[in-house]
């Protein structure tokens, strides 16, 4: 639906239809300025340069029927159908959109089709061409529905076909236009005049028919109530329901009439009518025609719209024309000013506006033609900085000196302090002085003498900062600085106290409009109200200079384009809006008279107030989710899988004041932890999501602007595969549970199975080191060859006897005796011999000894005999006994015959210390003995003689 402002009280009219008739008759055409256009063309994306037909559906996107095919465009990119696509043409003559979203589309001689929100095409039967009917055009009723208009009725659409009865024309005629008239009726215009059709109740409207040259109607339109008709001659008509007025549109001499071929109404109440020569805008009885000349792509018009924000769009045939703002009026460097800075400007009495430039002078008269004047003109100085309008002319301050402007000529007053100082502004002007503000403080100027009065300030004031001067409503004058003085006129000054915020900010300007005091600083508006400081900030743009228009809003100057700040916030406007000035950084500010703005820099833009439209928060819109190959359009419920290997959506934003501005947020509520900024034509993309419910979360707002607008809700439902459901998982869980205990299992039964494994092989382990153990311990007492105990076997055991045999009193004895002649039988026999003879001696001789006794071998073919508790006697015969059984034969033996000779010693006191080496000295002694006596006998060491075998 149409944003509207509210609808203004129309007055019954007091006079008859001729009287009206002839006071608007007077209708003056205006100049026409440049318009703030966008033009969209083959370059942004539009498929074709001729436009035919726009729609606006409800979701607000717009439709264009162009040489190309269909056409949408959501804000962020143009989308096209063509006849590949399953259009019926290649390029329909006219489309609307009903209130379910589908999108219809005419083929005048062909056929009607309608595509709906999924992009499904569909023709319908072709029952008007039954009739024998063309239906050249389809229209939106405010209740959604549809009606095709043919030559000879009118049809009632629906996307089964056609259905109801079939409405023929009032009095014959082909219609050119219907509109819906809310609560009335249908309106239907024809070449046989205007009619109104109410419950099948038809009647024509009571127009100035003779006046307007005949009853032919092209076009209609409506708002509050009031019904707008064009004629084919130019004439426009309107009828309240009561009375009807009317009045001709300008055109160029020598032209016939413009044929119109549509009309809208904005909501500032100004009526645009499309023609082939041109966009006509009448408003407040004044009409304005706009060609090429004002910034229109082309002349030729086919199709007007405004949609939901307000913005108009102009379908043509060099493509798509946008008039975001009319309320901006601008004059550019390039087609009305000489210069390219603006510095000053000042109101005439008689409506005109002076800009004061780098380049001259500037004069606008109310026509908006402008005047330039430079030193041709008698300017003495081209670069101006201020300008104040007096009782008698225009009084212009330069860089070096000021001038006055009077009966057509320039006066200069030469100063020549003035060459020294910067001058700032003047204040103003009276009669009988006129007032300077320089860095060197302020000159009162004599119009009649021409002479100059120097004004010093107060001692407080520095009288180098001094920028600007301005009146005080309660009396005396503001003084700006680098602080802020109220100078009063008995000459004292007193310093007013500024916010902190303020700080070292750049403090540009300071206004008193009625009591109504603000500065504009680099950090935004500065309010006093009361003894106190309320900031309007700017976003970040920097102000320069601002008036406060008289709906209370402050329109500011800014480092980039202009703002406006109603006192809550401010909103900007840019290039894209309308605005050609780009960077007011002067004090170039005026509130005219009629309540325009007019604000300056490199460009002047004039902006009414009262025709702004505040435009609602941008609604982003989703036109389409895919998720990998399968695509959704407009999706209430997203649908994808946790499979599918990407995600991503595609926004757009149906607001067209500024789209691009636009800026996105998005969040997938469920997966995301805060918010992901998103370029303008960006999609919104997702990589492998896990099952579950979403909610994609999405805003747009404009820029500088909050994220305040309405928030988009997208629920997305991820469907798991197969493996991811909860069935699938719990048999994954009981089959994992018997995995488990299966390996458990297993692994006990393996753990047991090696655990005795390694019981037997420690227990086999155990015998077998205890085996080696004991081998190493019968190898360290033991002789291996003879398997007698070893030399310190016997050494222990003869300290232990000898303890013994102390501790008892007994005797010990102990012989020593080695084989004669072993090494001839090592020599003659071979070692394996004489060790055979080794272990004989040893077996032999352990044959013949007691129990008690101890034999070992004590080295090479010496051994021993421990004959504990045993005399001399004793062992004596015990050694005889034993030397008796090692030398015995025997045939089988295979131990060559050999003797022995032994050494006995005996311990029968223990008066002194015996100790094993002694009593082995003494046996071994002995031993020596009885070898040297002739071996082969057994000496004792008591004994004279050996004892022979």
């Amino acid at each position: 639906m149409l944003r509207r402002s509210e609808p203004r009280r129309r007055r019954p009219p007091r006079l008859y239809t001729p009287l009206v008739l002839l006071c608007v008759s007077f209708l003056q055409p205006l100049r026409a300025q440049q318009l703030p256009l966008v033009h969209y063309g083959i370059r942004d994306g539009l498929p074709s340069s001729y436009v035919s037909a726009l729609a606006l559906g409800g979701d607000g996107l717009i439709w264009m029927a162009s040489s190309a095919g269909l056409v949408r465009y959501d804000g962020v990119e143009f989308c096209v159908w063509r006849q590949k696509d399953g259009l019926l043409a290649e390029s329909p003559d006219d489309v609307a959109v009903d209130g379910d979203g589908r999108v219809w589309m005419i083929y005048v001689g062909t056929g009607i089709q309608y595509m709906d929100r999924h992009g499904t095409l569909l023709t319908l039967p072709d029952t008007p061409l039954i009739h024998g009917d063309r239906i050249p055009l389809i229209r939106r009723r405010d209740d959604g529905s549809i009606l095709a208009l043919g030559k000879m009725g009118y049809y009632a659409v629906s996307h089964e076909g056609l259905s109801g009865p079939f409405h023929p024309l009032p009095e014959g005629g082909p219609i050119d236009a219907i509109v819906d008239l809310p609560g009335r009726g249908l309106l239907i215009a024809t070449t046989e005049g205007a009619f109104l059709d109410s419950c099948g109740q038809v009647r024509r409207i009571p127009l100035p028919y003779d006046l307007m040259g005949g009853f032919e109607i092209d076009v209609l339109a409506i708002r509050d109530g009031t019904v707008w008709c064009y004629g084919h001659h130019g004439w426009v008509a309107s009828w309240d329901g009561f009375s009807s007025r009317a009045f001709r549109l300008p055109f160029p001499v020598g032209r016939d009439p413009p044929l119109s071929i549509t009309m809208e109404l904005d909501a500032a109440g100004a009526l645009w009518i499309a023609s082939y020569q041109g966009l006509y805008r009448v408003h407040e009885g004044c009409a304005e025609v706009f060609t090429e000349a004002e910034g229109l792509s082309s002349s030729w018009i086919s199709d007007l719209l405004i949609d939901s924000d307000g913005v108009l769009w102009c379908a043509t045939e060099a493509g798509l024309d946008k008039l975001s703002h009319p309320a901006f009026v601008n004059y550019t460097s390039r087609a009305d000013l000489p210069v390219n800075a603006v510095w000053a400007m000042e109101e005439l009495r008689d409506g005109s506006v002076w800009l004061g430039t780098n380049n001259g002078i500037v004069a606008i008269d109310t026509a908006g033609a402008p005047r330039v004047l430079t030193a041709r003109d008698g300017l003495p100085e081209e670069s101006i900085v201020d300008l104040k309008a007096g009782d008698d002319g225009v009084w212009v301050l330069g860089f070096n000196g000021v001038c006055r402007w009077s009966e057509g000529r320039f006066r200069p007053y030469p100063y020549a302090p003035f060459r020294r100082i910067l001058l700032r502004s003047i204040l103003p002007v009276h009669a009988s002085e006129v007032w300077i503000a320089t860095s060197g403080g302020l000159f009162c100027l004599d119009p009649r003498s021409g002479q100059f009065t120097e004004h010093r300030f107060h001692r407080q004031v520095s009288i180098q900062e001094i920028r600007r001067v301005v009146p005080r409503s309660a009396g005396g004058w503001w003084v700006l600085g680098s602080r802020l003085w109220i100078w009063r006129e008995n000459g004292s000054a007193e310093e007013v106290s500024l916010p902190e915020w303020v700080g070292d900010s750049r403090v540009s300007s300071i206004h008193d409009q009625d009591g109504h005091v603000f500065l504009v600083t680099s950090q935004g508006i500065a309010v006093r109200d009361g003894e106190g400081w309320t900031r309007l900030q700017v976003g970040d743009l920097i102000p320069f200079d601002a008036v406060r228009a008289r709906d209370g809003t402050y329109w500011i100057g800014c480092s980039a384009g202009i703002a406006m700040h109603d006192g809550v916030k401010a909103r900007s406007f840019g290039y894209y809006d309308g605005v050609a000035v780009e960077e007011c950084n002067g004090n170039a500010a005026l509130l005219a008279r009629d309540g325009r703005v007019w604000l300056a820099g490199k460009n002047v833009t004039v902006v009414n107030p009262g025709w702004i439209v505040t435009p609602s928060p941008p609604r982003p819109l989703i036109v389409e989710g895919r998720a990998d190959d399968a695509v959704e359009a407009f999706p209430t419920v997203f649908h994808c899988r946790s499979r599918d290997h990407s995600v991503h959506f595609r926004l757009a934003c149906p607001s067209f004041f500024n789209e691009q501005e636009i800026g996105f947020r998005y969040r997938l509520q469920g997966f995301d932890t805060a918010w992901n900024p998103l370029e303008r034509g960006a999609p919104v993309r997702y990589t492998r999501l896990p099952p579950g419910h979403y909610e994609l979360n999405v805003q747009a707002r404009q820029k500088h602007g909050e994220w305040d607008g309405p928030e988009l809700v997208l629920p997305v439902e991820v469907a798991p595969a197969w493996w991811q459901t909860a069935l699938a998982r719990a048999g994954f869980g009981f089959g994992l549970v018997g995995v488990g205990f299966a390996a458990a299992f297993w692994r006990v039964r393996h753990l047991e199975a090696q655990r005795r494994r390694l019981r037997r092989l420690v227990a086999e382990q155990t015998v077998e080191i205890t085996r080696q153990r004991d081998h190493l311990a019968e190898l360290a007492r033991v002789d291996e060859l003879t398997g007698l105990p070893n030399r310190r076997t016997l050494n222990e055991r003869v300290e232990m006897e000898l303890v013994r045999a102390e501790r008892y009193g007994r005797p010990v004895s102990l012989m020593i005796f080695d084989l004669d002649h072993f090494k001839t039988i090592n020599d003659s026999a071979g070692h394996a011999t004489g060790d055979a003879a080794l272990r004989a001696t040893a077996s032999r001789g352990r044959s013949v000894i007691r129990d008690t006794d101890v034999l070992s071998r004590w080295g090479g073919d010496e051994f021993a005999l421990l004959m504990p508790e045993t005399d001399q006697a004793t062992a004596v015969s015990i050694c005889a006994r034993l030397k008796s059984a090692v030398e015995v034969r025997s045939s089988t033996d295979a131990v060559p015959a050999f003797t022995i000779s032994g050494g006995v010693a005996t311990v029968t006191s223990f008066d002194d210390p015996v100790t094993a080496v002694d009593l082995l000295e003494r046996a071994d002694a002995a031993l020596y003995r009885a070898k040297e006596r002739g071996r082969n006998a057994i000496m004792h060491e008591m004994d004279r003689h050996p004892e022979g075998s």
